[in-house]
């Protein structure tokens, strides 16, 4: 990773750090500028949290591997609603139904993504749902696991995501790829080296007629 930043810095790209918050909340925050400023923003992630953030000038371009291949899908807001049924936005509502271990979101107990989806899709937020909580569309099972759960939703949904953080972002200034091949070379291991000038044993590389030095 030091490798990393140097290179970065050496080529003028510009690296955000913050103590205290992770790479996701800096992202929604890069993102919110550059929408508010009219920019183009584009995400390259594996994370789906980050398709929330789909909309204005955001695209997030979702990175899938399989097979020892690498692919992406860009996640435009009607592409989003293709596969979702809902806007991006609503992504903290699905969260808060479904939740989220891997962020200590408990979510409803009882109700997976595919219920979750459907009941955006129905009822467009999670206040909507409680709203219509005796609506016909709602199962009897599910509507129970909504009633037991619905202080755990509420709660869930003010953890999804976490308050964006203050910062300021540095001019950004690309420098000449020489720069990083300059960085990269003080970073590269460096090899003793044998001179042969005949035949030998020893000698991985084919001699020809009347062979000069050779340096590897």
């Amino acid at each position: 990773m030091p490798i990393v930043k140097e290179v970065l810095d050496a080529l003028g790209i510009v690296r955000c750090e913050l103590a205290g918050y992770e790479a996701d909340d800096l992202l929604g925050t890069i993102s919110r500028r550059a929408n508010e400023n009219g920019d183009e923003c584009v995400i390259l992630t594996g994370d789906r949290d980050s398709l929330q953030l789909v909309g204005g000038g955001t695209v997030v371009r979702l990175v899938k591997s399989a097979l020892g291949k690498t692919t992406y899908t860009s996640y435009t807001p009607e592409k989003f609603r293709e596969e979702y049924g809902f806007d991006p936005i609503r992504l903290i509502d699905l969260k808060a139904l479904m939740g989220d271990s891997s962020d200590n979101i408990p979510g409803v107990k009882g109700v997976g993504e595919k219920s979750a989806k459907q009941l955006l899709a129905d009822f467009g937020t999670l206040d909507g749902i409680y709203e219509h909580i005796d609506d016909e569309r709602i199962k009897k099972g599910a509507r129970t696991k909504l009633q037991n759960g619905e202080q755990s939703a509420k709660d869930s949904y003010w953890l999804f995501p976490p308050p964006p953080p203050p910062f300021g972002l540095p001019p950004f200034r690309l420098r000449s790829m020489a720069v990083m091949y300059s960085v990269l070379r003080r970073q590269a291991p460096v090899k003793r080296r044998r001179i042969c000038c005949q035949r030998c044993s020893t000698c991985s590389i084919s001699h020809v007629r009347n062979p000069a030095r050779r340096v590897f």
